[in-house]
C-alpha cells in the first residue's frame, strides 16, 4: 500500500496571509507595481507554505534561503500594517459588490474611481516601504544582519523581548461581526510591538501618519471634483440626435463646458472606454448655446444643449 500522506500536507499551497515573511512582503510589492496589478486589485503579500508548521515559504524554499520573519518584537506592528492593508481594501470595490476589476471586461468598474485607486495604490506602496525599513533597522539595532546570527545574540534578543512583556495590554474586545482591519488593529496592544516614544519607531508612525494625510487630500479631492462635476451636469441640458455607447464617456467630460460665455472651441483626445480608436470631440459654444460633435467611425454624432 502506498503510504497516506501527511495530514499537516496540503495539495493547494496555503496562503500566509497574516504570517508572511519579509522577502515576500519585499516581491509582492514590486511585482504589484511593475506588473501594474495596483490598477486592477488590493494589494496582497503572495507568501505560500506547502504545509501548515513548515519553517519555510515556498518562494524562498525555490531560492534554498531561510525565510526572514518579521522580528518578534515587531509582531504588534506587523499587525499594524496588516490593519491598514485591509482597512485600504475598500478602495478597490467595484460596481458588482466585489474587489478589484478585470481589464479586459469593461462591465464592471471601481466604484470610487480609477483615479483615486491609482493614487492610493501609491500612498501604500510608500506605507509598505516605510514597513520595510522600520524592520531593516530594527534588524541592524540587535546584530540581525546577515544569514548567520550568533547564538549569543539570539539569547540577548529573546531577554530583550521577554523584559517587554510587563508592557503589554490585554487583548482588546471586538465583536465578531466587526471588518477585519478593526480586528487586526485590536491584536496591537498584546502582541511585542515598538511605541511611537521609541526613536527607532518614528519612521513607521510617520509612515503611517503620512498615509492617513495623503488619504484624506486624496478624498476630498476626488469629492471636490465629483460635486463639481454634479453641479455641471445641472447647469445644462442636452439632446442626443444619436445615442451610442462612444458617447457614454461624455458625462465625466462635462467639468470642459466651462467655456460657455464666450466664443470658444476646443479640441481633445479622449480615448473611449473599451474600444481602440481615438474620438475627437470637438465644443463649439457661443452665447447660452452650445454644441458637441464626436466624430466617430460610423459618422458623426452631434449633441446641443440651452443653458438652464
Amino acid at each position: 500500500m502506498p503510504p497516506k500522506p501527511s495530514p499537516h500536507k496540503r495539495r493547494v499551497p496555503i496562503l500566509r496571509k497574516h504570517t508572511w515573511c519579509i522577502t515576500c512582503l519585499r516581491v509582492s510589492v514590486k511585482d504589484w507595481d511593475e506588473e501594474s496589478m495596483a490598477a486592477f486589485r488590493p494589494f496582497v503579500v503572495k507568501c505560500h507554505a506547502a504545509t501548515y508548521d513548515g519553517k519555510n515559504c515556498l518562494h524562498c524554499n525555490h531560492l534554498h534561503k531561510v525565510c526572514e520573519p518579521v522580528s518578534e518584537g515587531l509582531e504588534g506592528n506587523r499587525y499594524e500594517l496588516l490593519s491598514v492593508l485591509s482597512w485600504a481594501e475598500q478602495f478597490w470595490t467595484n460596481s458588482d459588490d466585489g474587489f478589484g476589476i478585470d481589464p479586459d471586461d469593461d462591465s464592471v468598474v471601481f466604484s470610487l474611481g480609477h483615479s483615486l485607486v491609482i493614487a492610493v495604490a501609491a500612498a501604500l506602496r510608500h506605507l509598505v516601504a516605510s514597513f520595510d525599513n522600520f524592520v531593516k533597522s530594527h534588524c541592524r539595532a540587535h546584530s540581525f544582519t546577515g544569514t548567520n546570527v550568533a547564538q549569543e545574540t539570539k539569547d540577548a534578543y529573546a531577554q530583550w523581548v521577554a523584559n517587554r512583556v510587563p508592557l503589554l495590554a490585554r487583548p482588546v474586545s471586538v465583536p465578531v461581526t466587526a471588518p477585519e482591519w478593526e480586528k487586526l488593529a485590536g491584536e496591537v496592544p498584546s502582541t511585542q510591538h515598538l511605541r511611537v516614544m521609541k526613536e527607532s519607531a518614528r519612521s513607521w508612525y510617520t509612515g503611517i501618519v503620512a498615509f492617513r494625510q495623503d488619504v484624506e487630500e486624496l478624498v476630498a479631492e476626488a469629492e471636490a471634483l465629483r460635486l463639481r462635476q454634479e453641479q455641471l451636469r445641472k447647469l445644462y441640458v442636452f439632446s442626443m440626435r444619436r445615442v451610442q455607447p462612444t458617447c457614454i464617456f461624455m458625462e465625466d467630460r462635462l467639468d470642459m463646458l466651462a467655456v460657455l460665455g464666450r466664443e470658444e472651441v476646443g479640441q481633445v483626445l479622449e480615448k473611449a472606454k473599451g474600444q481602440e480608436r481615438l474620438l475627437a470631440l470637438s465644443i463649439a459654444a457661443s452665447g447660452s448655446r452650445i454644441t458637441i460633435h464626436f466624430p466617430t467611425k460610423s459618422g458623426d454624432l452631434q449633441a446641443t444643449g440651452t443653458r438652464c
